[in-house]
């Protein structure tokens, strides 16, 4: 039997065969949360990014329609494509991962074997995340050769940063593990307790 893996955009749920699968995001906060918060007009201008660079890299964007506030960031995502040759083979792909059992969208993957993440600060727990990501990739049998943030400017200028494949991969993993541990033994209100 064929495993059932859907993916709900809007509330950014993911689940095989019903059972709801945690996020790369998710662990990885699960396990080091951010020392800041993130005020919703920014998830929110991340989220019509990531959309916006989507439609681009498919040819299905309509520049007129961008929000001044993103333009800058989307020319960021464009400019770095052309500059790396970059030719996409797989844009805002969700992925289960059936035996890990989780679950995430990688934001690009691209015909020479790069996993870029789009990012608009990148932190030091992007090692991790694309860690996740390429596992994920791998459980799917996609070959993925490096690993690279890219972190988007609002001038249109962007910053890459590579990591070892091999390296945030095994991070993600050590995070899963924790991840798992945490939500077998530390119940909500114990972890508020000890902060």
């Amino acid at each position: 039997m064929t495993p059932e893996f859907l993916f709900d955009p809007e509330t950014h749920t993911y689940t095989l065969n019903g059972r709801v699968l945690p996020h790369v995001t998710e662990i990885v906060n699960g396990v080091v949360p951010r020392s800041w918060y993130a005020d919703e007009w920014y998830l929110n201008r991340g989220r019509q990014t990531h959309k916006a660079i989507a439609l681009l890299l498919r040819d299905n964007l309509d520049r007129d329609s961008l929000d001044p506030e993103i333009r800058g960031y989307v020319a960021a995502a464009e400019r770095a494509c052309r500059e790396q040759n970059w030719k996409q083979l797989l844009v805002e792909q969700p992925l289960a991962h059936d035996r890990l059992l989780y679950a995430g969208t990688l934001d690009l993957l691209t015909t020479d074997g790069t996993l870029a993440d789009w990012k608009a600060t990148n932190e030091p727990q992007t090692e991790i995340q694309v860690g996740g990501y390429l596992e994920l990739c791998q459980r799917n049998g996609i070959k993925v050769a490096r690993c690279t943030a890219v972190e988007l400017h609002q001038d249109g200028t962007y910053k890459l940063e590579h990591y070892t494949p091999w390296r945030s991969r095994q991070l993600f993993l050590a995070f899963l593990s924790v991840y798992g541990w945490k939500q077998k033994h530390i119940k909500p209100q114990q972890e508020k307790e000890t902060k």
